[in-house]
């Protein structure tokens, strides 16, 4: 079972972004400390490409800007506050898309 990190950072510019990484790395990212990362350790059992979803907002309470977070996969309701990350299939550099929900249908009914 293939384990997969994942990265998240919030730019200044383009928002959350994130991708996938080594451990070796993460744990680079770990120590840098004019930047926060929110990585994710993601035990990959499907072999189809994987989708996970994570709270919103990212960060505090919900997870640890220090440390490496165990991804459990989470029920959401309809009107819960989280984000789907995915594969972004134009890259091949490991970048993944963010998408916030319920936050784009509020936006898209408008």
């Amino acid at each position: 079972m293939p384990i997969k990190y994942i990265v998240l950072s919030e730019s200044n510019h383009y928002g959350w972004v994130g991708g996938l990484t080594t451990l070796a790395e993460a744990k680079k990212m770990l120590k840098i400390e004019t930047e926060t990362f929110y990585i994710f350790k993601y035990d990959h059992k499907k072999t189809k490409p994987f989708q996970m979803k994570i709270r919103y907002p990212i960060g505090y309470p919900y997870y640890d800007g220090l440390s490496i977070n165990e991804y459990t996969e989470e029920v959401f309701d309809e009107d819960d506050d989280y984000v789907i990350i995915t594969p972004d299939d134009t890259c091949d550099n490991g970048s993944l898309i963010l998408t916030h929900k319920p936050y784009t249908e509020k936006v898209n009914q408008n």
